[in-house]
């Protein structure tokens, strides 16, 4: 548990990173993207890399499964990407 802890902390960090430099009009576009998300999964999204909560603390806070957590993050993720493709310029 403690390294899946520091694994989680790692990956925040390098998301938050990535998402700091990113230009105005990308994030306002992922931010869109995420306001398209159902109540649960932003509330993962939002929390895991918007907040860096830990994927427990969420899961526990939403009522899932650690393991419904992750698989519900990893269909949030497709999702987004799904989104952002559909706003980029072509």
């Amino acid at each position: 548990q403690r390294y899946q802890a520091e694994t989680e902390e790692r990956i925040s960090d390098q998301v938050e990173a990535w998402v700091d430099s990113l230009p105005e009009d990308v994030l306002a576009s992922l931010r869109s993207c995420v306001d398209g998300l159902g109540g649960r999964t932003r509330e993962l999204v939002d929390g895991f890399y918007f907040e860096g909560q830990s994927l427990q603390r969420l899961a526990d806070a939403l009522k899932l499964s650690a393991g419904a957590a992750k698989v519900a993050l990893h269909r949030a993720r497709s999702a987004l990407g799904k989104c952002l493709d559909r706003k980029r310029p072509t």
